[in-house]
């Protein structure tokens, strides 16, 4: 089953660099911004995240 919604940890997995690589790429402001607000922390649509990554651009330093 593929997951609607990810979280840092998953963005950072999907991605293949490090939580805190990941975190610096969701300032970014070419990065999708999330849909909610939770407490444990932000979430983003799946989708977002594979759609923004086609370019690759999200993986590099």
């Amino acid at each position: 089953m593929t997951e609607v919604v990810m979280a840092m940890a998953e963005i950072a997995a999907f991605l293949g660099v490090s939580r805190q690589r990941a975190n610096t790429l969701a300032h970014r402001a070419d990065f999708p911004k999330p849909i909610a607000h939770l407490t444990v922390g932000r979430v983003w649509a799946t989708a977002d995240i594979r759609v923004g990554n086609r370019s690759g651009v999200y993986g590099q330093q």
